[in-house]
Formats: C-alpha cells, structure tokens, sequence
C-alpha cells in the first residue's frame, strides 16, 4: 500500500475472538485459550506492520451483537497491546454479505460495556439502514472514542444526494450523543459488495455532504 499511495490508508482484518469462532480447533478444546494465543500472534504481525509504516487498522468483528462476554474485549485488548501511535478502529458489523442483515435487534445498549473497555479509539456501527433507531441507546457512549457513523445505506443501490447525507450528519449532532470532533462519518458496513461505479458514487456523495456540514459548523 505505501508503493501504492502517498494518502492515508488502513488495514482491516478479523479480529481474535472472531477468528476463534470460525477455524477448526482440534487442539485447545478451549475457546477462550484458542482466541488468547491467536491475539498473541497478531499481536506480533500488527507491530511487524507498524515497523513498516501502519498508521490506522480497522477490526471487522461480528460477534459482539451476538455475545456480549468480556473475555472478547480482553483478548482484542492482548492483540492491541503495546501498539502504541496505531489509530485502531473498530467497526461492529451486523451483516452485510450480498446486503443481508443478519441481526435485526438493537443490540447497541447491550455493547455499550465492551465499547468503555475496549482499547480502541474509534467504534463504527452502521445506522442509516436502522434509520438512526439506536441513536439514543448511545447516549452513554464513552467519552474517550470516537464514534464512526454509517450515513451510506451498504443495503440499498440508490445513491444518496450530499443533501441526504448532510441531514443524517445533522440528526447524529443534534441529538448532542458525541460532539463534532468525536464523531467520524463512514459508510454502513458492505460497500464492498456493491459495483465500482455505485459505491464511488455513493462515497463522492458522502464527502460532499460532509463539506455542507462543515460550512455550517
């Protein structure tokens, strides 16, 4: 990526708890040890990565919304440690493969515990495609991260106006839930998946309604 581009960029990948859920553990019997000594290992590659220039790393986890047990926050908390000047984010997925949603229940006041411990700075959940419904359960949200909001609709191939998107932005800061140097503003989870022309044109919609709101700010 550094060969590639002299912009900011990040590098995302599954985190140990996750990882622990999805391989074949023929040899722990144990998922807590499995996930543990897989956070040992990444620990290691992340600050191998560091060395060679990594500034922002981005954790895709789904498991959060379906468990809420702190042994996950100790062990990405293992994976993180002494990775020091790394902006870590930390995107709460609840489904986005071919725009399916896998969890449809608010599940953002039962997270709000591992967020405050989580060795994070930014947490990122989708909202546009809940239409802003957990707005309120994140009232109590940490005051030491920030919190990215998705404003793109991941599920939907209808491409935002900047107009849409500087309303979304609006609604986040006029409920007062984050100030405006807390809040990032990001795509729901799954642009991925669309076709290169929608998703850049969505993102382009995004930035230009991020600039409307900077105007008025």
């Amino acid at each position: 990526m550094k060969a590639a581009t002299d912009k900011p960029f990040k590098v995302a990948f599954l985190g140990p708890a996750q990882n622990s859920i999805i391989v074949d553990d023929r040899h722990y019997n144990d998922n807590v040890a499995l996930a543990m000594d897989i956070a040992a290992a990444l620990n290691t590659e992340l600050k191998y990565l560091q060395g060679q220039g990594l500034e922002a790393l981005q954790l895709i986890d789904v498991l959060p919304p379906y468990t809420q047990e702190m042994w996950q926050i100790e062990v990405m908390n293992r994976m993180f440690d002494g990775l020091e000047g790394v902006t870590k984010l930390w995107h709460i997925c609840y489904g986005s493969v071919d725009g399916q949603t896998d969890v449809w229940e608010d599940k953002g006041k039962d997270m709000m515990p591992l967020f405050s411990e989580a060795n994070v700075d930014a947490v990122h959940i989708e909202f546009t495609h809940r239409e802003f419904g957990e707005l309120e359960d994140f009232r109590g949200f940490p005051d030491d991260k920030a919190l990215g909001i998705g404003v793109i609709d991941s599920k939907d191939t209808n491409i935002e106006t900047p107009e849409q998107v500087a309303d979304r932005i609006r609604k986040v800061l006029n409920a007062d839930i984050v100030p405006p140097e807390r809040l990032l503003i990001m795509p729901d989870c799954g642009l991925g998946y669309f076709s290169r022309s929608v998703a850049s044109a969505k993102l382009k919609a995004m930035g230009d309604g991020v600039r409307m709101m900077r105007e008025e700010l």
